[in-house]
């Protein structure tokens, strides 16, 4: 089997020959390098690509990883100090079907919490939450946005990035996209509040439909993933109910966003994801009450 230690946050994308396996390594001290591994369908290493040499941060972070059917997309966030306080930039990555690196950019400079990839109908997504008006040096910590991208099969972008708004002294959290079988799209992002989440619909070109509207819950939550399943989106929840009982809930979204049912699937959940594989779903992640 194919081991590592060090490995924080890794994302997995199956292929039609085998895995692909994305994460920030942070085996070599303050050189912390964006990684992607190849891997057989028996788990056997394949071969293994650095992507990037990044710095202060990303073995702590998310590498997310996409594979559209000829081209690696690869999203993650470098963190750096300057003189006006920390910078986010987002960066992209292309690599073709066999792991070569193709090109890679910088494609934000505000952004605050890690970006998610999905993959739908031709096009590749993503979301990331951004940082506007920062200005430290005024004490003005700014106002997050969300920032939806669509990108080709090669990578190239498709028009300018959509920026949703939120309410007023609502700020957006971890967030996460998702194609429906109609090509429509599901943004849910965790909200800066307790109780509630935000929930918004796209149009398949990227224009939006509704929202980005609270939800309310009942208790404090966060995203913890969400996929495209059954037409619509499925996500894991996770949080504490009034503040002290932790628990986690599995949300079934129709195409339109709207929720289909839910059921609880048990204790809180830290880090972790979930997968389709014919028709069931799995689910992977850290337990409060376990090692």
């Amino acid at each position: 089997p194919f081991e590592r230690s060090g490995i924080s946050r890794p994302s997995f994308v199956s292929k039609e020959d085998g895995t692909l396996l994305a994460f920030c390594d942070d085996q070599q001290g303050t050189d912390l390098k964006v990684t992607s591994v190849l891997l057989d369908p028996y788990g056997k290493f394949i071969s293994e690509q650095h992507r990037f040499l990044t710095k202060y941060g990303c073995g702590y972070q998310k590498a997310d990883a996409l594979w559209t059917g000829s081209r690696m997309f690869f999203t993650w966030r470098s963190e750096s100090y300057g003189a006006e306080g920390w910078i986010n930039d987002v960066w992209f990555g292309v690599a073709d079907a066999g792991g070569n690196n193709l090109w890679e950019k910088k494609l934000r400079t505000d952004g605050m919490l890690d970006a998610d990839l999905a993959y739908g109908h031709g096009r590749a997504l993503m979301v990331v939450p951004i940082r506007t008006d920062f200005d430290p040096m005024n004490g003005n910590r700014g106002k997050t946005h969300l920032a939806v991208h669509r990108f080709d099969v090669d990578g190239n972008e498709i028009r300018e990035p959509l920026i949703l708004e939120p309410m007023a002294g609502v700020e957006f959290g971890t967030s996460f996209i998702a194609p429906t079988k109609d090509g429509w799209l599901i943004v849910a992002s965790t909200s800066m509040a307790t109780s509630r989440y935000y929930l918004a619909r796209l149009t398949p070109d990227g224009s939006l439909v509704s929202g980005p509207d609270l939800v309310n819950t009942g208790s404090d939550v966060f995203f913890v993933d969400m996929i495209p399943y059954g037409g619509g989106a499925v996500a894991l929840l996770s949080g504490y109910l009034n503040h002290y009982s932790d628990f986690s809930k599995v949300l079934f979204f129709e195409a339109d966003g709207s929720l289909r049912q839910e059921w609880n699937a048990g204790e809180y959940m830290g880090l972790g994801g979930v997968i389709a594989h014919k028709g069931r779903l799995f689910m992977l992640y850290t337990a409060a009450s376990q090692d």
